[in-house]
């Protein structure tokens, strides 16, 4: 008898179904079909994580290196996640309130990412590249005092 096993499969996460029945001697929910977790489950995820942190902000879409419109409140950060297996790779652009440290907003980030993505999806989250595109110094909403 063979058993082979395939390597976790690049692309949305996915668990195969367990052969063990719960302790009341139904079928374990695991056995009754399997899970998979899309790459855009977890960007949808980062985007509403950055929006939470204090200092943090979206990004404008760049096109070829020009900046399309302007960063508003309600700007979503850019997200990129790729998942392999149980880890998620995440890439985000994002902007920063002035006059908050770039350091410590970025590491507030970062540290809300993983533990946030970890909670809502069980997956660990392997590596979070953050580029601050633009420091926001005005919002066209808001009156400058001179």
């Amino acid at each position: 008898m063979s058993t082979d096993t395939a390597p976790a499969p690049a692309g949305p996460r996915h668990r195969a179904p367990a052969e063990q029945s719960a302790p009341d001697g139904q079928a374990d929910p695991a056995a009754r079909g399997s899970l998979t977790i899309a790459e855009k489950v977890v960007s949808r995820t980062v985007e509403h994580v950055v929006s939470g942190v204090h200092g943090a902000t979206g990004a404008s879409r760049h096109v070829l290196g020009m900046s399309l419109g302007s960063v508003d409140e309600d700007t979503k950060a850019r997200v990129d996640a790729s998942i392999a297996g149980d880890v998620a790779t995440v890439r985000v652009r994002m902007s920063v309130d002035w006059p908050a440290s770039i350091r410590n907003v970025t590491d507030q980030v970062r540290a809300r990412i993983v533990d946030e993505v970890h909670r809502i999806t069980d997956m660990r989250v392997g590596q979070v590249d953050i580029e601050v595109q633009s420091v926001v110094t005005d919002r066209p909403d808001e009156k400058r005092v001179v």
